[in-house]
This record gives structure tokens, sequence and C-alpha cells, in this order.
């Protein structure tokens, strides 16, 4: 053949911005920050007696580690406002959501876009309900 076309498969990432999901109420309360026994930064976010850890992007954790933020720190408004979670895949290939401080790079957050162009948050691609499905039953603590 003259020429071969070879079709790759896409590896866009799948994007929702923090305050799309507390519209779609599915989380009500978000805790400080938290580092695991790998020096890994996350949050917890809670819907009800349900919990699901969400690690930082390697982007936001060069941030939050630029601003000296410790464990038991509160993120920055600033920061959580233009946040996003993003469904990623790792190294070994495995679907992972992160947090993603989407307004703190070189693009606007979909948070910024949606005011800015005064459109509605949609979700596109992301599975709002395969997310939920990632909280688990927790005992919480008082005071957590």
């Amino acid at each position: 053949p003259l020429f071969q076309i070879t079709i790759l498969k896409s590896s866009i990432m799948k994007r929702i911005s923090l305050k799309a999901l507390a519209i779609a109420k599915c989380f009500n309360a978000f805790s400080k920050l938290r580092m695991n026994s790998s020096s890994y930064w996350y949050v917890t976010l809670l819907n009800g007696k349900k919990s699901f850890n969400i690690y930082l992007s390697k982007n936001s954790t060069a941030v939050v580690n630029a601003l000296g933020l410790e464990v038991g720190s509160n993120i920055p408004t600033e920061l959580l406002k233009n946040a996003e979670i993003v469904l990623s895949i790792n190294a070994n290939q495995e679907e992972r959501y992160k947090l993603s401080f989407a307004g703190s790079g070189d693009y606007l957050s979909s948070t910024e876009m949606s005011d800015i162009f005064g459109v509605a948050l949609e979700a596109t691609e992301f599975d709002i309900n395969a997310f939920k499905a990632q909280f688990e039953e927790q005992a919480i603590p008082v005071g957590a």
C-alpha cells in the first residue's frame, strides 16, 4: 500500500470538577490533607458513613509541597474551587481516581470555564455512578 493508517486507542483522561461532584451529592464532607506511610498525599471524601480516599496527582502534590502544606492542613479554597477528579491510568495500567488542582496549570479548569461562559457543568465521559461505587462503608470516628 502507498500508506498505512494506524488508529491508536484514545488515552483521554476522564475528568469532572469537584464542584460538579458536590452538586451531584457524591460527597458531603472533605478531609484535611493526609499522608500515607509511603508519603503520598491524599484526602478522604465522605458520603454519609461511606468514605473514599483520593490521592493527589503528581502535579497537585508538587503544588502542595511548594506551598509548604503539612498533614492536617486545609487545602486552600483557591485550589479547591478549581479542583477536578481525574480517572487516569497508572504505570501498571490500572485505573485510579486522582485529585487535580486543574486551575494551577497552564489551562483553565472546567469550573473556571463554566463560570466564564455561564454554562452548566457537565460530566461528559466521567461515570459518576462508577465514582460513587468507590465509597466504602466505614465506622467514622467522632471528630474525624
